[in-house]
C-alpha cells in the first residue's frame, strides 16, 4: 500500500493507492465529520502535578477556547516550521518591512532558533508536534497495522531542515513502513494531471495558494520514450502568505474575536456564493462579499502573488526558450549596433508571461476566492486558467486533496523532475586548520530570489593569521547526496601563496560558485581574490548549459563595453582640466 500524506498549515490529508489493484488513488475520510481533512491543530495541557503534554489533536484541539486555563492550543505548526528554516528566515529578514505584514511575527511560545515551542518550562520540537498530528491522521485512516510505503509533499520554498524533518518524522512514527521520498507540491499537481491524461505536453504555471503559504512554479512537461520529463525552470513562494492571513485581516476589519474556524467556514461560504446575503458569525458579526473584496484590495494579497509569479517567470527566462509563443530568448538577449543588450529578462511584463504559458493550474483552498481567478484570467485569458475542480472532476474537493492523491499515485519511475535553478540544495564549506580546529559553513544554494545586481555572499569563516588550513566545498541535495565536490585544497591565495585568514562562499544568479579568499586586516584586506569552485550548476542539461554560456559571453562583452565607454569618457577631458586656458 502506498500512502500519500499532505501535512498542511490548516489541515492534514491522507490518500492511498494499491499498485496491485491499480485504478485511481483514494482520499481517506479522516475528518470526524466524514470529510477528507483533519485540522492540523494540537492542544497542550499542564496537569495539576506539573506534567505537560499533548491532550488533544485535530477537531478536539480546534474546538478548545483560546483562553482555557492550563491549556495552550497550537495552530499553524507548518508555517512556523517553514519560517524558522535558516534559509527562509534569511529570505524573510531580507524583505523590506513594507512587504512584510505587521501581523507576521513568531508566536510568543515559539523559539525559532531552537525550532521548538516552549510551554511551562518544557520544550516541544516542531518535528515532535508534526509527528503527533500525522500519527493521529494515519490511525484514523486505519493504517497503523499495515506495511506502508509513505510519501510526503512539501512547499517549494522549504529547504533542507524541513525536508529532513519530514523524513525523520515518518521514520519515528512506528508504523510498518518506509519513507520513499519527499517532493514539492506543485510538481505533484502537474505529475498527477499528466498521469491521469488531463494535461498534454507543454508549459504550465502552478498557482498554489493554501491556508498558510503561497507557492508558484513554472514547469514544462515532455515525453521521452515512456517517461515523463518534468522540468522545473523556476519557483517562488512565501511561507507567510496564505488564507490564514486573509482570515486574520478579516477578523480585525470586522472586530470579530470568536473561534477562527467559524470565520474560515463563513469565508468559504461567501466565496462560493458572492452574490448571496453573507454569513452570520457569533457576536452579531456579519461577513459579506463586499467585506472580502474591500480587504483584498486594501491588503494587496493577490497582487503579491502575481509579483512572485513574475519573479519566477523572469528567473525561468534566463535559461528557458519556448518553442512557440512569447518572446524568444534571442529577442531578449539581442544586442543593438552599440553592443548593448536591447532587452533583459528583468524588463519582461505580464503579457510576456501570458504568451509563454499554456495553462495556469490553480490549487489550494484559498483559490476558491473569485477575485483570484478573475485577476489571473485578466493576465492569461479565461480559457487558460484551470481550477483544480476542472482538472480533477473525479475527485471530491481536489483543491484540498490533490497533493495527497498525487503523492500516493505518481510513481517515481514515471516522474523525472529536472530542476534548473531552484534545486533544493546547499553548499557546505568544510575548513580544517593545522591546530586541529574544524569549522563548517552551510550555504543555501538558490534560496534567495535572483536579482540582476550583486551576487550572494555567505558569512565569513575566519582563520588565525598565518596558520595553514585546508578547505573543501561540496554541493549536496536535500537527501544528503553529493552533487559536486572540490576535494581538499590548501587555503592559500593563488596569486601570491599567502595563507588566507577569511573565506566566504559567493554565487551569482547563473549558479556559478566561487570562494572569496582574503588576507590582511578585515577593515582593509591587503589581498582579495575569487577562486572558482563551480562554473556550471551540476543539474543543468547540455542545452541549458549552452544557453547559459551564451548569456555569460554576452554579459561579459556588455560589461567590457561599459568599462571601455567609461574609460573613454575619462580620457576625453570634457572640462579641459589641466589645460592652459590663457
Amino acid at each position: 500500500m502506498i500512502v500519500g500524506v499532505d501535512f498542511g498549515t490548516t489541515n492534514t490529508r491522507v490518500a492511498t493507492w494499491d499498485p496491485e489493484v491499480r485504478g485511481l488513488p483514494d482520499p481517506l475520510m479522516i475528518g470526524k465529520g466524514g470529510t477528507p481533512t483533519m485540522p492540523s491543530v494540537v492542544a497542550f495541557e499542564r496537569a495539576p502535578g506539573g506534567q505537560v503534554g499533548i491532550c488533544a489533536v485535530g477537531e478536539d484541539a480546534d474546538a478548545i477556547e483560546e483562553d482555557a486555563p492550563n491549556i495552550k492550543v497550537m495552530r499553524n505548526i507548518k508555517r512556523w516550521a517553514l519560517a524558522s528554516d535558516p534559509s527562509v528566515r534569511q529570505t524573510l529578514e531580507s524583505m523590506p518591512k513594507t512587504q512584510l505584514p505587521q501581523w507576521t511575527r513568531w508566536p510568543p511560545e515559539f523559539n525559532p532558533d531552537k525550532r521548538c515551542f516552549e510551554l511551562w518550562g518544557k520544550s516541544f520540537p516542531v518535528g515532535e508536534i508534526i509527528s503527533a498530528i500525522i500519527s493521529e491522521a494515519l490511525k484514523r485512516a486505519g493504517l497503523q497495522d499495515m506495511p506502508l510505503e509513505l510519501r510526503a509533499a512539501c512547499p517549494v520554498h522549504s529547504d533542507f531542515i524541513y525536508r529532513r524533518d519530514m523524513v525523520n518524522i515518518f521514520s519515528r512514527l512506528g508504523f510498518r513502513g518506509k519513507v520513499t521520498w519527499v517532493t514539492e507540491e506543485p510538481l505533484l499537481y502537474v505529475a498527477l494531471a499528466y498521469s491521469l491524461g488531463r494535461l498534454d505536453e507543454g508549459s504550465y504555471l502552478v498557482y498554489d495558494f493554501g491556508g498558510g503559504s503561497f507557492d508558484c512554479a513554472l514547469a514544462t512537461v515532455e515525453r521521452e520514450h515512456d517517461t515523463m520529463r518534468l522540468i522545473v525552470y523556476a519557483a517562488d513562494g512565501n511561507p507567510l502568505l496564505g488564507g490564514m492571513d486573509i482570515d486574520e485581516r478579516l477578523s480585525k476589519q470586522l472586530n470579530y474575536d470568536g473561534p477562527p474556524n467559524l470565520l474560515r467556514l463563513a469565508k468559504e461560504q461567501v466565496c462560493l456564493n458572492p452574490s448571496g446575503p453573507g454569513q452570520s458569525l457569533p457576536g452579531g458579526v456579519k461577513l459579506s462579499w463586499l467585506d472580502m473584496e474591500t480587504m483584498l484590495k486594501t491588503e494587496r494579497f493577490i497582487e503579491q502573488t502575481v509579483q512572485m509569479m513574475m519573479q519566477a517567470y523572469q528567473q525561468a527566462k534566463l535559461i528557458w526558450k519556448r518553442t512557440s509563443g512569447g518572446p524568444p530568448m534571442g529577442e531578449i538577449l539581442e544586442e543593438n549596433s552599440n553592443g548593448v543588450i536591447r532587452r533583459t529578462v528583468w524588463q519582461l511584463r505580464e503579457h510576456d508571461m501570458a504568451g509563454d504559458v499554456d495553462k495556469v493550474l490553480l490549487f489550494g483552498g484559498t483559490t476558491r476566492i473569485p477575485s483570484i481567478c478573475q485577476r489571473l484570467e485578466k493576465i492569461f485569458g479565461a480559457d487558460r486558467v484551470v481550477a483544480a475542480s476542472q482538472l480533477f472532476p473525479a475527485f471530491s474537493e481536489p483543491e484540498l486533496t490533490a497533493v495527497a492523491l498525487a503523492a500516493s499515485y505518481t510513481a517515481r519511475e514515471d516522474y523525472v523532475p529536472l530542476y534548473v535553478n531552484r534545486l533544493p540544495c546547499r553548499v557546505v564549506l568544510h575548513l580544517r586548520q593545522a591546530s586541529g580546529e574544524q569549522k563548517t559553513e552551510y550555504v543555501p544554494y538558490f534560496r534567495l530570489p535572483w536579482r540582476p545586481t550583486a551576487p550572494y555572499i555567505s558569512t565569513t569563516l575566519r582563520l588565525s593569521f598565518g596558520e595553514s588550513a585546508q578547505y573543501q566545498a561540496t554541493v549536496e541535495d536535500a537527501d544528503g547526496g553529493v552533487l559536486h565536490s572540490t576535494g581538499w585544497r590548501e587555503a592559500r591565495i593563488p596569486s601570491c601563496g599567502a595563507h588566507a585568514n577569511r573565506l566566504r562562499i559567493v554565487f551569482d544568479r547563473f549558479g556559478r560558485l566561487w570562494l572569496q579568499m582574503e588576507a590582511g586586516w578585515e577593515s582593509a584586506p591587503a589581498i582579495n581574490e575569487l577562486v572558482e569552485l563551480l562554473e556550471m550548476p551540476p543539474w543543468q542539461t547540455s542545452a541549458q548549459r549552452t544557453a547559459l554560456q551564451r548569456m555569460w559571453k554576452i554579459q561579459r562583452e556588455y560589461e567590457e563595453s561599459e568599462r571601455s565607454r567609461t574609460l573613454r569618457n575619462l580620457t576625453r577631458n570634457p572640462f579641459g582640466w589641466g589645460e592652459d586656458v590663457g
